[in-house]
């Protein structure tokens, strides 16, 4: 008898980045909760099911003295992935054809470990072995991440796909047994009422939210064989089972109770002074989908109040722009900011709002939080003389309060997810230099119209002139891009036209090629593409 061919095989996974999986991510939640993990500059990373190596070989690249392996079940991806590989010479990246069944002892150790996408669609018994194999190959210090999807949230969501599989089970082709079920459910949706019909506006709600969703995402997500969502409770049961603690969760700011209604949050607070249960009672409370928990040994002493002296080990990001333009940011007045999705904090230390100011002139780009504090006290004359002042007729090593109340703030911040922490400075330029370059992978990426990867390993939505453009930054000038534009005109790879006409060989043509170029390396500088010292 013939064994079942691999789904993966069939219809491979599109290859994507993932940035709550990256090794920055990991050890800065990590160092939030008083562990000391290993440095990600020398690191090593396995990730189990890593597919065609989408959302590792830009960590590789990002950071070419660690060492990065992956295993996939899937030959195809396998092969995908090494012919990347033999094109953009990544000596610090491996992908191995293997069940995480399969993984032997001697595979080595890693500083952590990276499972996406693979935990809720595999059997009791491989979901067991996943855990079984953080124990054994993650190192003392280590981190490993985990995504799953969760009950409650899961229960409607799961009713959806009951339909579809039913549906779909009598189709062989893929992309037939996808057609057919979201055909059943467009029917199902016209046919059952929503009105005071909780089932009818939950298969109106799922349909709305697969008709954003790409097809083979669709088929993997909810037509696989297996789909088995978990209550976090029993995961964190496994857990210790293994061997193995919660850390957190990817997504740090998830964790905070202040994020919900004040009444809520009280409510949550009286329920339970345990992690685990609190947890859990938050994800009744938002019908949680899905989780991307963060791990570690059950030997490892975490801190659950974050310490300000965590916070000076860090760099820091954020985008906040005070809702009035006239906000006084050199007195204590609170003032109100907004972020970029739109919500609101408000603040009122001068330091702290200083300190803003200068994360939003650096954006995106990161700062050390030493250097933001010296740079915000520098703006501040009165805050700076009475902090050295006070620093010296203080203790030496005594922590001055401009000092500590920024780092209380950013805090603050940071679990209302208007402030990023990074345990790396940022990798990219702010502005393209007269040289600007990125690496292999990217412009190889972009010659194969593969998805791009940035800098702070985010997938960024590019056009046909950004492809062209990143394909050519090895170093060379602004000239010489300007050079290989035309060169693609002249080739009939580009087309330049404006207000609906063709714009003919010659110095009106250089001139617009020009400007052109100078946009796309200052929109490319913007997304994070363009690397440092460019």
């Amino acid at each position: 008898m013939n064994a079942k061919p691999n789904s993966y095989d069939v219809t491979p996974y599109p290859r994507h980045a993932f940035p709550q999986t990256h090794p920055d991510t990991l050890a800065t939640v990590a160092t939030l909760f008083g562990m000391s993990p290993a440095p990600i500059e020398k690191c090593r990373v396995l990730e189990i099911g890593c597919g065609s190596g989408g959302n590792l070989m830009p960590m590789a690249e990002q950071l070419p003295e660690s060492t990065f392996a992956g295993i996939d079940s899937s030959s195809r991806a396998i092969h995908d992935a090494r012919a990347i590989l033999d094109h953009v010479d990544l000596k610090n990246c491996r992908f191995e054809q293997l069940d995480v069944m399969n993984l032997e002892p001697g595979f080595g150790e890693f500083d952590y470990i990276i499972c996406h996408g693979v935990f809720s669609w595999v059997p009791t018994v491989v979901q067991h072995r996943i855990l079984d194999s953080c124990k054994r190959h993650l190192a003392p210090h280590g981190v490993a991440y985990v995504s799953y999807n969760t009950y409650p949230g899961w229960h409607l969501r799961g009713l959806i796909r009951d339909v579809m599989v039913y549906h779909a089970a009598r189709y062989d082709e893929p992309a037939v047994r996808l057609r057919q079920a979201k055909a059943l459910l467009e029917f199902l949706a016209q046919s059952v009422p929503t009105k005071n019909n909780a089932y009818g506006i939950n298969l109106k709600r799922e349909i709305e939210l697969m008709q954003k969703k790409d097809d083979n995402y669709l088929l993997h997500d909810y037509l696989e064989e297996y789909n088995l969502p978990i209550y976090f409770h029993d995961f964190a049961a496994r857990l210790r089972q293994n061997g193995l603690q919660y850390l957190g969760e990817s997504h740090i700011s998830s964790m905070w109770v202040e994020n919900f209604r004040t009444d809520v949050a009280k409510t949550l607070r009286g329920l339970t002074k345990d992690l685990i249960q609190c947890e859990q009672y938050m994800d009744f409370v938002r019908n949680r989908l899905f989780r991307q928990t963060l791990i570690c040994h059950d030997y490892a002493k975490l801190q659950r109040t974050i310490q300000t002296d965590r916070i000076r080990q860090l760099h820091v990001t954020g985008h906040l722009e005070p809702v009035r333009p006239d906000a006084d940011l050199f007195s204590s007045a609170p003032v109100e900011y907004k972020s970029q999705p739109g919500r609101k904090i408000t603040l009122g230390h001068p330091i702290t709002k200083q300190g803003l100011q200068i994360l939003k002139d650096r954006w995106p780009a990161n700062i050390n939080y030493a250097d933001l504090l010296a740079e915000a006290k520098q703006r501040l004359p009165a805050v700076n003389a009475f902090a050295a002042a006070s620093a010296a007729s203080s203790p030496a090593g005594t922590t001055d309060a401009a000092d500590e109340t920024l780092a209380l703030d950013l805090i603050a911040g940071h679990l209302g997810d208007f402030i990023g922490f990074s345990v790396r400075p940022s990798a990219f330029a702010h502005l393209p230099g007269p040289h600007p370059r990125t690496g292999n992978l990217t412009r190889y990426e972009a010659a194969h119209n593969l998805p791009i990867t940035n800098l702070r390993h985010e997938n960024v939505p590019i056009n046909k002139v950004d492809r062209l453009v990143l394909e050519h930054l090895d170093g060379r000038d602004h000239a010489a891009l300007v050079e290989a534009v035309l060169a693609a005109v002249a080739e009939g790879k580009l087309t330049l036209s404006t207000n609906g006409q063709p714009i003919a060989a010659g110095e009106q043509q250089r001139r617009f090629v020009t400007e052109i170029v100078n946009q796309t390396l200052a929109r490319l500088a913007a997304c994070g593409v363009v690397a440092g010292n460019g």
